[in-house]
């Protein structure tokens, strides 16, 4: 009895560690705050894999002490798992490394193939961010609308969480609605599932929430006057399509393909249910429940839990807040973060409502946070509130109260059909420093447009405005010759400007001439171009960069992915301060295993600049529950030293960053606890991440 009571206090404390906190996506990893802050966001969420659909991905890279935008020119490596990154609508491949301007660097993603990409940014090697865009078939987008499941028991006794997840296996007399920590499943018995229009009603249901399919039995489907009845169910939610097995008087067994938004029978016999979709042995395994009354699950981004109460397999542990919020996409930070040598950061929301459409919570914090305009080491209170609409989301949050350092940030993005959108920011602190900026672009199949004005303050200085507009051109054919050029313009202004007297106005003319994708044999692309940039300024100076570049890209196998681009270019005239000629080589290459082991390698080398860029990684599964990492960064660049007395006495320092990170990761529940050495200040770390 007494090593059953141990056992089970060992596994309340981990149940508690993996239910406190967001959940991030599959694949992602995660945000670290170093020397640079980075935020990445993406103009959509959803995107056709047609190869032509193009996602913009921006990347917000701020100083981490002072918070201001990093200079211009700061280099930001920006790699995908799936599908391409350009820059410039020809060259396009796994990885690209963009140079901010303004404290932005931006490049578009595409893809021809199905399934999530996520988009890793890197910044001085030791800063990072990664985001995901769901590529899906024609028809498959939801034009912007949010896909909410709404899971409600029926026959609700007194206190439904009372009654335990596996109460009365058979046929429970009551309803109850049960979430596996473990899988991401919801079991309820008694229940109704509402998605969109349909209404499913069962005594026994499964939802998976990762799979994003419903399982139910003796199932009746009502939409408006339409209904179907069966004794057994599949339903996908991101297809809209389910199967009905029927067994006839007779004994025999009828099968019915329909579609989701009509209950209307489908030809379509190829329409199966995956293996994943069984549920039996993940249930099985389950050992830590939250038992409640309804559950809103909001595809892809978070699952709110009314009034849950913990289980940790058939004993009750505690009763928690009236809502909990589990995350899905990673868009927060998490609720504790422990670095034995960083020390402890504590962001516990507790939501006074939540709906399908908004969120409003009073935070305890303590550390720094990744969204906060200024870190603090100290206690403090934060009041948010989110919103998440059909073409619309942010946030606004209060932080830092009650201390007279106090900021006000606002977030927010608003979706114009399937191809424009508009983002704002706004942040202050204590009103007498302040930040904003806007854009508004359009990703159109015969061009691009994107809008960008910013506007700083800082005391005892002019305020600094900004703005930037391009309109870029989707490559065309010139006859048929294989040839495609492509051509665009940039205008910008600025109020002031380090090397001349006040304003500075900038114009750019950019022409660019590609070769159809040259095939040696279907595994390999080589793709050559040429770029010219004209650019005109109010210095006075006109200067004109041509540059040449040469890709190739290789799938060796289903598992094995090789690209190499090299570019040769030269600067003409005034306006910069680069001479000769500018070389640059990238290299890429992955290989992996399935889910046993993955190498990754990604490397830049700016020939003219003596600049070098690295970031590899490599993860192992020892065992199920043991994972080794290995992430190793490096950079080098020549920084200019000008002498103010003498403007033609030019030196040069060499500055960089070397980071090699081992770590090894022990598996609770869904959550990771780990021990780190890293090689840049020779520092033994233990790692609690992502409760």
């Amino acid at each position: 009895m007494a090593d059953h009571r141990w056992k089970l206090s060992v596994v309340a404390c981990a149940a508690l560690c993996a239910v406190w906190g967001p959940h991030r996506a599959m694949g992602q990893a995660g945000r670290r705050i170093g020397q640079v802050r980075i935020i990445l966001t993406t103009s959509v969420e959803e995107a056709v894999a047609d190869d032509r659909s193009e996602v913009l991905v921006r990347a917000e890279c701020r100083d981490s002490g002072s918070q201001r935008a990093v200079p211009d020119g700061t280099p930001v490596f920006l790699r995908t798992d799936l599908g391409d990154l350009t820059t410039d609508g020809i060259q396009r491949q796994k990885q690209v490394t963009v140079e901010t301007e303004n404290g932005f660097a931006e490049a578009f993603l595409s893809s021809s193939e199905e399934g999530t990409a996520t988009v890793t940014a890197t910044a001085r090697g030791d800063s990072r961010d990664s985001i995901s865009v769901e590529f899906l078939p024609e028809g498959g987008l939801s034009g912007g609308r949010r896909d909410v499941l709404r899971v409600k028991a029926t026959k609700i006794p007194r206190d439904a969480s009372d009654e335990g997840p596996r109460e009365g296996r058979k046929k429970p007399q009551y309803g109850s609605v049960s979430f596996s920590v473990d899988h991401h499943m919801i079991e309820a018995w008694h229940a109704t599932v509402s998605h969109r229009r349909l209404v499913i009603a069962a005594p026994h249901l499964i939802v998976s929430v990762d799979g994003e399919y419903v399982r139910a039995w003796d199932a009746k489907l009502r939409i408006k006057h339409q209904s179907l009845e069966g004794d057994d169910l599949y339903y996908s939610l991101r297809k809209r399509k389910g199967v009905l097995w029927r067994v006839t008087d007779e004994g025999k067994v009828e099968r019915l393909t329909f579609s989701g938004a009509t209950l209307k029978p489908l030809d379509d016999a190829s329409f199966e249910p995956p293996q994943s979709s069984d549920y039996s042995q993940e249930l099985a395994d389950t050992r830590v429940w939250l038992v409640c009354r309804s559950a809103l699950v909001m595809l892809r981004r978070k699952i709110v839990l009314h009034r849950p109460m913990m289980w940790v397999e058939d004993t009750p542990l505690t009763r928690m807040p009236r809502y909990h919020v589990i995350r899905l996409d990673g868009d927060q930070s998490s609720i504790l973060q422990f670095n034995s040598s960083g020390g402890l950061s504590i962001d516990y929301p507790y939501y006074l409502s939540v709906s399908s459409g908004e969120a409003r919570a009073v935070h305890v914090q303590k550390g720094s946070q990744i969204d906060s305009l200024i870190p603090r080491e100290g206690w403090s209170l934060c009041l948010s509130d989110e919103y998440d609409k059909s073409n619309s989301s942010g946030k606004v949050w209060l932080e830092g109260l009650p201390e007279d350092d106090w900021s006000l940030q606002w977030r927010h993005r608003e979706q114009v059909g399937l191809r424009s959108s508009a983002s704002y920011y706004f942040g202050s602190r204590s009103l007498d420093t302040f930040q904003a900026d806007a854009t508004f672009g359009t990703l159109g199949r015969k061009a691009h447009t994107n809008t960008r004005i910013s506007v700083s303050a800082v005391p005892r200085a002019p305020m600094h405005l900004r703005a930037t507009a391009d309109h870029v051109l989707t490559p065309k054919p010139i006859g048929r010759t294989g040839l495609y050029h492509r051509i665009g313009t940039r205008v910008s202004f600025s109020s002031r400007d380090y090397w001349a007297d006040g304003a500075l106005f900038e114009h750019q003319i950019s022409n660019g001439l590609s070769i159809r994708p040259w095939q040696p044999d279907r595994k390999t692309r080589v793709r050559p171009s040429i770029d010219s940039i004209i650019t005109w300024n109010t210095r006075p100076s006109l200067g004109n960069y041509l540059r040449f570049q040469l890709g190739a890209d290789r799938h060796i196998d289903r598992s094995q992915y090789l690209s190499v681009r090299y570019s040769v270019g030269r600067h003409f005239g005034g306006g910069t301060s680069s001479q000769g000629l500018r070389q640059q080589a990238d290299l890429g290459y992955s290989l992996g295993h399935g889910t046993k082991w993955s190498l990754a390698f990604n490397g830049t080398y700016d020939i003219g600049e003596h600049a070098l860029y690295g970031y590899g990684s490599a993860n192992y599964q020892l065992t199920s529950q043991y994972r080794l990492n290995v992430l190793a960064s490096m950079y080098r660049w020549r920084r200019t030293i000008t002498s103010f007395d003498d403007l033609d006495k030019t030196e040069f320092a060499s500055v960089g960053f070397n980071e090699t990170e081992f770590t090894i990761w022990r598996k609770i529940g869904q959550r990771d606890i780990g021990l780190r050495y890293s090689t840049f200040d020779n520092r033994i770390s233990f790692e609690i991440g992502g409760f």
